[in-house]
């Protein structure tokens, strides 16, 4: 099945913390679901027949790591709408949930980063 660009960002910030998941999906070998999500990352491709690496990117929506980075991410409004978008269509595709909805998703964004005050 074909992931769109920004649905694979999405994805990859849990992909990219295998034992998170690991542990997320702990009747699966370890060696195996580590493995897989290195394919994964590195790839950016999926077989949606092969129903482990289906679970991973499941367990990929259901237990993000990206939700805890968004308050620290300094991100264009253009570029949290995309994000918002993916993750929507990821939710639809898998049939999955963010621990958070992404219509609050704004709100996280960057709530932590620091910006200059203008001088208006």
């Amino acid at each position: 099945m074909h992931l769109t660009e920004t649905e694979w960002d999405v994805l990859s910030f849990t992909l990219n913390d295998p034992e998170h998941l690991a542990n997320a999906m702990p009747l699966i070998n370890r060696i195996e679901i580590e493995a897989k999500c290195e394919d994964l990352f590195h790839s950016r491709e999926y077989n949606e027949r092969n129903m482990l690496e289906f679970k991973i990117l499941e367990a990929c929506i259901n237990h993000s790591t990206l939700l805890d980075d968004m308050p620290y991410a300094d991100c264009t409004y253009d570029h949290t709408r995309s994000l918002i978008d993916a993750a929507y269509s990821l939710q639809d595709r898998f049939a999955a949930r963010f621990a958070v909805p992404p219509k609050d998703w704004f709100k996280l964004m960057g709530s932590k980063v620091e910006r200059p005050k203008s001088a208006h």
